[in-house]
């Protein structure tokens, strides 16, 4: 407790004395703060650009507000719900090893489930997958503004949970369990990167019909 409190003092000294400065300087004549009408960066913070894209509220419609489709604008993340990292706004943009992380999180965590409470790897799991559910349960029902390249905070757990997790099985691959999941990983990548690749259809194409486009491009010397 006393690590995170020495923590939070420095993100306070560090990253709040600009907050203050412009809070402190005459209004009549501080620069203008885009996104609000205070030009305050508290306001900011707080308003329109800050709680305002989680909760809602004036100036942030939700991100399934902004056409009358079903799943709403794919440009603004679609609508909410546990669905929208997968949809059509966030799919092609960050899924495609998230099942596969979450797959390796759940079944290495269970695997260690008797290890000591200093295991690092186990605390690895804990650190990186908290910040994977946590971020990626807020952009799934965020109720206000949301773009679908706010994604990328998802990456770096991503990556560090399929990699832990990922070297955690193939470690005990002699054992069956963590040999299957190992596989259903590899599977379940495979069969929702063919599902990502068939809604961008004009992109790296793999149908017979492209073939020939395939051989008349010219071939450079690199």
């Amino acid at each position: 407790m006393l690590h995170l409190l020495a923590a939070a003092a420095a993100v306070v000294v560090s990253a709040g004395w600009f907050v203050a400065l412009v809070e402190l300087w005459p209004s009549t004549s501080r620069p203008s703060i885009g996104g609000n009408t205070g030009d305050s960066l508290l306001e900011l913070a707080l308003g329109y650009n800050g709680l305002g894209r989680v909760f809602g509220g004036e100036g942030d419609a939700g991100g399934g507000g902004f056409s009358g489709n079903p799943g709403g604008n794919t440009m603004f993340g679609g609508s909410s719900g546990l669905g929208r990292m997968f949809g059509a706004g966030f799919g092609t943009e960050v899924s495609w090893l998230l099942p596969a992380a979450i797959i390796g999180l759940v079944a290495v965590l269970w695997f260690t489930r008797r290890a000591a409470r200093t295991d690092r790897t186990r605390a690895a799991l804990v650190a990186w997958g908290g910040w994977l559910l946590v971020t990626g349960l807020v952009f799934s029902f965020m109720s206000g503004t949301v773009h679908p390249y706010y994604a990328v905070r998802l990456a770096p757990a991503i990556a560090a949970l399929v990699a832990i997790s990922g070297h955690a099985l193939w470690s005990g691959r002699a054992q069956t369990a963590p040999r299957a999941v190992l596989g259903a990983m590899i599977a379940v990548t495979a069969v929702w990167s063919f599902l990502l690749l068939d809604r961008t259809p004009d992109w790296f194409p793999a149908h017979p019909s492209s073939a020939g486009r395939w051989r008349s491009w010219p071939r450079r010397a690199c």
